[in-house]
This record gives C-alpha cells, sequence and structure tokens, in this order.
C-alpha cells in the first residue's frame, strides 16, 4: 500500500461528504486490513451515497467481497453532524477535550436538528431523557512516536474517559517498531442520557515528541433513538 489509505462515505454529486473516514498511514498493519466509518448526516430526496477508497500511491489494490455498506433512515427529533473546521494541535501525555473548530452546516450532510451542539466546546447536550447513538471518525496525525493513542466519547454521566464502552485505542504496529504517522479512532454506539446530560469527544496521546493534531476530515454526530416515555 501507499503513504496512506482512505475510506470514507461521500456525497456522489459534489464529491463533498462529512461522514468522513477512515485513514491509516505508513507503516501498515499488513497487506490487508479492514477500514470503517459511521456516522448521520442530513440527505435531500434524491441525494446518493456511496463508499470511496483511495491509497495514495497505489496503482492496484483489491477491495475484497467481504465488504458491506448499509443506510438507514431515522425520523429523529433531535441530533446532529459535525466536522472539524480545521487542524488543532493537541497535548501529548494528557486528557484532552476536542474542542473548538467545530461545524454543523454549509457542507452537505451535516446539521444540527434541535439546537443540540455547541460547536465551539464540541458538545452535545441531550435535551430529553432517552437512548441516544453516537458516533466519531476521529483523525489523529504526527504520533508516529506514540506508543499509543486513545480517543473516547465521554458522558457528564460518567467520571472515566473509557465511558460505556464510546471507546477506541490503538497501539503501535509492526512488531511495535513505530505508530503510523496518521490515524483514525473509531468509537460508536448506544447510550443513555437523562436531560442536561452531555457527550464529547476526549483524547490521551502517550508519545513523548512530536506534535499530534486533530486533523480537519473529523467528525462527530449523535442522534435521539427513542425517548424514554417513563420519565
Amino acid at each position: 500500500m501507499g503513504d496512506f489509505t482512505a475510506f470514507r462515505v461521500y456525497e456522489y454529486s459534489s464529491d463533498r461528504f462529512d461522514i468522513n473516514g477512515y485513514l491509516v498511514g505508513f507503516p501498515f498493519p499488513a497487506d490487508f486490513f479492514v477500514l470503517h466509518v459511521q456516522g448521520a448526516a442530513m440527505l435531500k430526496k434524491g441525494d446518493v451515497i456511496a463508499p470511496k477508497v483511495f491509497s495514495s500511491k497505489d496503482k492496484d489494490y483489491i477491495v475484497n467481497k467481504q465488504c458491506q455498506f448499509s443506510a438507514v433512515r431515522l425520523n429523529t427529533t433531535y441530533g446532529f453532524s459535525a466536522d472539524f473546521v480545521a487542524d488543532v494541535n493537541i497535548a501529548r501525555k494528557k486528557v484532552a477535550q476536542v474542542t473548538g473548530a467545530w461545524r454543523t452546516n454549509v457542507t452537505a450532510g451535516l446539521f444540527d436538528k434541535g439546537n443540540v451542539f455547541d460547536e465551539a466546546a464540541g458538545m452535545f447536550t441531550a435535551p430529553v431523557d432517552g437512548w441516544y447513538y453516537a458516533s466519531a471518525n476521529v483523525r489523529i496525525d504526527g504520533v508516529s512516536t506514540a506508543s499509543y493513542i486513545e480517543v473516547s466519547i465521554k458522558s457528564s454521566l460518567d467520571t472515566t474517559t473509557k465511558d460505556h464502552g464510546l471507546y477506541a485505542i490503538q497501539a503501535p504496529i509492526k512488531g511495535g517498531q513505530r505508530s503510523p504517522a496518521q490515524n483514525t479512532l473509531n468509537p460508536a454506539g448506544v447510550t443513555y442520557m437523562t436531560k442536561g446530560a452531555t457527550l464529547s469527544i476526549w483524547t490521551r496521546i502517550q508519545a513523548s515528541s512530536g506534535t499530534p493534531r486533530i486533523q480537519s476530515t473529523t467528525g462527530f454526530s449523535v442522534v435521539l433513538l427513542f425517548e424514554d416515555a417513563s420519565s
């Protein structure tokens, strides 16, 4: 494979659709691996979405038949889909919240239904008690010296960074010799939230040198699945 390989779902007519994808940079774990993305998007009637695969240098590679692509329509009352506007440096060896530089408009597919996402704080606030689907595709560059990188979707209802399984971690590959310079981690899942509780993205980069940064192809989305009628 080339310097990096990327997979994303994009809006066919404009080639710009922000369920931003999974990317892995050199060195690769093997000559084969699985890339995946997930998220929410606002589509208009007639819009077409499709997977797209890109490798920076390879002219010939195989997309295996063990691939799957799905989409469902959700009639939700509250939710958002946001992407990062510009690269932002993040601290090493500490848990850090991903703030600033978010947007929920301008680009196709982005939305904020119910005004539930604070773009400056990078924070979703639950408007009602209920079950929510949350997902993130977080690209982190400049981490070739890291011993591991973590990304979690943290709830204000919990006191740890690894709450309710919405968590992803990656350690070095190639026998621990070196981490890829470019990585994307994709925590996602369903969580119960009470009214006023919040969700936001947090990272930890365990590296002794370098300048890690959240890259602008990062995406974050949360949608209400079911309101808790008993509350």
